[in-house]
């Protein structure tokens, strides 16, 4: 038949060249200490709590490899500054600052 064949969006043509990035484009950083590490994941968690899956989360911070006070004092006060941050979520940052402190209290 004569008749062309819309192009589809997902398709790219051939001739079609993609700009190279900008020099002040967005790059997504690897952590490089495990203290950057356990930021991100903490903060990661924390972005998907809600009283709803709370357990979930918990069992998943208390998996986090927390291996001093310190380390164990940098996770809570990120639970506290996400509490101060999101009001709304206030009991279940609590909550979790207990399950925590239930789990870790036994070390």
């Amino acid at each position: 038949d004569g008749e062309s064949r819309p192009a589809k969006p997902w398709e790219a043509s051939p001739a079609v060249r993609m700009p190279s990035p900008s020099a002040k484009a967005y790059r997504v950083i690897q952590p490089q200490t495990a203290s950057e590490r356990l930021d991100r994941s903490t903060l990661a968690l924390l972005n998907k709590i809600a009283p709803e899956n709370l357990s979930t989360i918990a069992q998943q911070m208390c998996d986090l490899e927390i291996t001093s006070h310190d380390e164990l004092t940098h996770v809570i006060q990120l639970v506290f500054n996400k509490a101060q941050d999101e009001p709304h979520y206030c009991q279940t940052y609590a909550d979790m600052v207990v399950i925590l402190s239930q789990k870790f209290g036994q070390t």
